[in-house]
């Protein structure tokens, strides 16, 4: 079947996404139709009520909106960003009780994505990795430095655990609201929100000041 061909105002259009993609080679085009194409693939479909819907396991892929961003080192001396990002779909934070104690905890619920390669500044291969909260954990964090020091922590445990993978508690907080060209899609289920971060009863008072 005959296609009417792209007028002048989309082929502009296609010339400045491909400039803004740095797409410079057949490769990087490729790389290009590939990606959107994921993108596509992974798009959430919403119910009526607007809220996602689920598919057969209880997960489903969201596009999470920026926060802020952690870059640190890893034991081999690799640069690593962590994305602290937010979506609703992730149970925002709760105190919970201490089984066989009378003090209590809060438990921080996040979903953790794959590992990707991007570049720093200086065009060096540094490691990324994106981290879903609830809004509100990512609010209360860039209000108290207490509570940010303890979603840190609580990430980089979390990566440790999952993607044997140690990074050191030497950070720093870039300027910076997300590490990559565009936000990635990440596949969210309950399972993946299972961490919990117990602190005394005396810390947790001092979180709530």
């Amino acid at each position: 079947r005959m296609t009417a061909a792209p007028n002048q105002k989309e082929m502009e259009n296609l010339a400045k996404l491909l400039e803004s993609e740095g797409v410079k080679s057949q490769e990087d085009l490729e790389n290009l139709y590939k990606r959107l194409l994921n993108q596509e693939q992974q798009k959430t479909s919403y119910g009526k009520d607007g809220k996602p819907i689920l598919d057969g396991e209880g997960g489903c892929y969201v596009t999470p909106s920026p926060g802020f961003v952690v870059k640190t080192k890893d034991s081999s001396g690799g640069k690593v960003f962590v994305n602290m990002c937010s979506h609703e779909l992730v149970d925002p934070p709760e105190e919970k009780a201490i089984p066989d104690s009378e003090e209590k905890g809060i438990r921080v619920p996040l979903s953790l994505g794959p590992p990707r390669e991007d570049f720093d500044r200086s065009g060096g291969i540094c490691q990324v990795y994106d981290i879903i909260w609830n809004p509100e954990s990512v609010d209360k964090a860039t209000q108290d430095p207490m509570f940010r020091q303890l979603m840190i922590e609580l990430a980089f445990a979390h990566i440790e655990q999952k993607k044997n993978h140690k990074l050191t508690l030497k950070y720093t907080i870039p300027k910076m609201k997300y590490k990559g060209k565009s936000v990635e899609p990440q596949r969210n289920t309950k399972e993946s929100q299972q961490n919990r971060k117990e602190l005394k009863e005396r810390k947790l008072q001092k979180l709530k000041n």
